[in-house]
């Protein structure tokens, strides 16, 4: 079962009078890169968050969000310095009355005073929180993890048509060898009919012309490999294990290099162009897979 690099979790969930949204999402990239926002003052959860999602072995651009709305009365609440008000009440009266100045305090005049009415941070327990935050990402992860695997089963049944494609291209590469292989080699053994018959036999060009017949005219071995990479790749499309992304990709290399051979080998412009189309069948292929697990 193959899984997408790329998907979207989300879980919310109130602690305290706190509406806490988590999300994950994740975009493809070669290796595990993991970035994790949390308000400042709870900088304490990016430890946990971030060793969760390394052991999840999740591969790919990850970027997890932590965002609370609501009542912010669990971690901030104000204060009031009454000595401080008191005093400040005190010298508002004596400059009134020393110096003739008419007006009244407000209520204003007393919560824009930060020495009067200070807003303090409350830091929650930090086990008790740990343990809430990381409950939303485990449910944000399997939803992420959802989504993924919806996303392999897509590109799944894309892969298997164009791996239905390459069979059939490697069954026309096979029938049309084998079709004019008879042809190729009489013409290689009337070539060399043509020097024996020669007074002067040059026994090292004959070896030569012979050398050339075997090799570059065979192509079942390139044939019989690509068949087995093709195996192999479909085994990896239906394995339980969802990281097969690296391993298909090591592999398509592996079939273009056969089919360039065969190509380069068979010296025929129907074979050749199969395997411009075989190649390019390989290259659609190539794109989705970097978007794989």
């Amino acid at each position: 079962m193959l899984k997408s690099m790329t998907g979207y979790g989300r879980h919310t969930g109130i602690f305290k009078e706190i509406d806490c949204s988590l999300e994950i999402k994740s975009v493809n990239s070669r290796y595990q890169d993991i970035s994790i926002y949390v308000p400042r003052s709870l900088s304490f959860l990016e430890l946990s968050i971030r060793g969760k999602i390394q052991k999840s072995g999740l591969r790919g651009k990850i970027i997890a969000s932590l965002n609370l709305n609501g009542s912010n009365s669990a971690f901030s609440e104000y204060s009031l310095n009454k000595p401080m008000l008191e005093s400040y009440i005190s010298v508002a009266a004596q400059i009134k009355e020393n110096y003739d100045l008419h007006g009244d305090l407000a209520l204003y005049n007393v919560m824009n005073r930060q020495e009067i009415v200070t807003l303090a941070e409350n830091q929650p327990d930090e086990a008790e929180f740990s343990n809430f935050i990381l409950s939303l990402l485990k449910h944000a992860m399997e939803s992420l993890e959802d989504m993924e695997i919806r996303e392999g089963d897509f590109i799944t049944n894309q892969f298997k048509e164009i791996i239905n494609s390459l069979k059939e291209k490697n069954i026309k590469i096979n029938d049309s060898y084998i079709e004019k292989r008879d042809e190729f080699i009489l013409r290689y053994k009337e070539r060399i009919q043509s020097l024996m018959e020669t007074d002067q036999l040059d026994t090292q060009l004959l070896h030569h012309e012979i050398v050339v017949l075997s090799d570059k005219l065979d192509i079942s071995e390139e044939i019989q490999r690509f068949n087995s990479h093709i195996e192999q790749f479909e085994r990896f499309m239906n394995s339980a294990d969802h990281a097969v992304g690296k391993k298909m990709n090591f592999l398509l290399q592996e079939l273009n290099r056969e089919a360039t051979t065969m190509g380069n080998k068979a010296n025929d412009s129907e074979i050749s162009h199969m395997v411009v189309e075989m190649k390019n069948d390989i290259e659609m292929i190539r794109e989705q897979v970097q978007n794989l697990q």
